[in-house]
């Protein structure tokens, strides 16, 4: 497959230019899910995507299940915040408890993987 990604989130010693990687993979998967918010059975096509179980990604994900796990669920809370911001508002209460929830998916990511998430 061309240009594939391949984020190995059990990685041990992070560089900078890994974690350039890993941003530009986020930015990659928000961008892909960014048409309309994931449905349980659109997550688990990312999984597949990104288990290798599907050839249409051109993104692989290494890890744990748990790790996979979590990093799906803190994307899903990284744009259900997004578009909680856009629809209402930063100000919003909706916005402020998409942004909690997002900033607890983010703190479980980091203890499952002990990677620092790039987006805050």
């Amino acid at each position: 497959m061309e240009n594939t990604i391949v984020v190995d989130l059990s990685v041990e010693t992070m560089n900078e230019s890994w974690l350039t990687m890993f941003g530009s993979a986020i930015k990659y998967m928000l961008n892909r899910m960014f048409g309309k918010m994931p449905s349980d059975s659109q997550i688990a096509d990312i999984k597949k995507a990104f288990l290798k179980e599907s050839q249409e990604s051109n993104i692989i994900i290494k890890g744990t299940q748990a790790q996979i796990d979590q990093l799906i669920q803190t994307l899903a809370k990284e744009k259900n915040y997004m578009v909680h911001y856009m629809e209402h508002g930063l100000s919003d209460d909706r916005t402020r408890e998409a942004k909690q929830e997002l900033y607890t998916a983010i703190a479980e990511f980091e203890k499952a993987t002990n990677l620092i998430w790039p987006l805050k």
